[in-house]
């Protein structure tokens, strides 16, 4: 009978613990509660496994963040900027990025910053999101059949359900085309 290779963990080390955070690193961009929350548990597999103590570990975490923040590789603020531009752009709603990046650990100072930041850049967020929610679901003008009310209640639905206001779905559903929309994110118009 084979054994399962997961509980023949070794012990881990300092220098075992920041190989484990450099691949984590090299594979993943994360926020630094969340690069935390993965070293504690791999850390706790192990203790539960060869029965250690997790005073020490903590520290050698503690340090690694350290390390990484000064070396560039940990930047949360960094990080939301580029999660807030990624989700919008997939559609999300401001609500939705935010609760996102709380998830993942990040602080609400530097959510708020990165909105901030990104908004400098789009201007209206929830428009802008919800464009691209229109795309890519094809609703409004960028369904090339007439809506019909029940078309227009699924699609003011989809909207709903993703965190946007009436006022942004509305607005998106009655437009007649792409370009109509294009000026009002264009021009910054709310």
């Amino acid at each position: 009978m084979k054994e399962d290779k997961r509980y023949k963990s070794k012990k881990l080390s300092e220098k075992s613990l920041k190989t484990i955070a450099i691949g984590y690193l090299a594979r993943y961009s994360v926020s630094i509660g969340s690069l935390r929350a993965f070293l504690m548990r791999r850390v706790e597999t192990s203790g539960q496994i060869g029965g250690t103590s997790l005073g020490k570990e903590e520290e050698w975490i503690d340090a690694l963040i350290l390390e990484f923040q000064k070396l560039g590789y940990l930047n949360d603020h960094r990080y939301a900027e580029n999660r807030v531009r990624s989700l919008l752009s997939k559609g999300k709603s401001v609500r939705e990025v935010t609760i996102s990046l709380r998830g993942k650990n990040v602080s609400r100072n530097h959510i708020d910053a990165a909105l901030e930041v990104v908004k400098e850049e789009i201007g209206d967020l929830e428009l802008y999101a919800a464009l691209e929610l229109a795309r890519r679901r094809k609703i409004g003008p960028y369904n090339s059949r007439n809506i019909e009310k029940k078309q227009r209640d699924k699609a003011l639905a989809i909207f709903a359900r993703a965190g946007f206001s009436y006022a942004v779905a509305k607005r998106i559903i009655d437009s007649q085309t792409i370009k109509e929309l294009e000026l009002i994110i264009n021009n910054g118009e709310s």
